[in-house]
């Protein structure tokens, strides 16, 4: 049997296979960069968004705690981040569960009052040994 060559074939000759070769073998690599590329940004959006999920049900499994305590004292937390940043709120959360007065707190609106009262705050904690991890008074 005779063979008949293509002007497309990539088995003619030697000389003219390898830069067909070549071309075929950076375009299976550019397409496989791609393809890890894309799936790398994938991984990465899914893990960011899997960790905004456990971020927002954590947020709201601990202000329906705070909130099951603070009723006591008619006070209730709509946002934990911000009701509980100035730390009066959290003073008197930690006083509702202790059964302890932990004083007046500083009503200030400065920067320097927020800390005091969240600096309070966690000096009790410490008194009552309590183990706090990645926890500061970060205003």
């Amino acid at each position: 049997m005779s063979r008949i060559s293509s002007p497309y074939s990539t088995s003619s000759s030697s000389s003219q296979s390898k830069p067909t070769n070549n071309l075929l073998n950076q375009n299976i690599i550019m397409e496989e960069d791609l393809l890890q590329d894309e799936t790398l940004y994938f991984e990465r959006n899914r893990i960011k968004q899997l960790k905004d999920e456990r971020r927002d049900i954590q947020k709201k499994t601990f202000t329906k705690w705070c909130n099951t305590y603070l009723s006591r004292a008619r006070m209730e937390v709509q946002d934990l981040f911000a009701d509980l940043g100035d730390g009066i709120m959290l003073l008197k959360f930690l006083e509702i569960i202790s059964g302890e007065s932990l004083g007046k707190p500083n009503r200030g609106r400065m920067r320097v009052q927020k800390i005091e009262n969240i600096n309070k705050s966690l000096e009790f904690l410490k008194q009552k040994k309590i183990q706090l991890e990645n926890i500061g008074q970060k205003i």
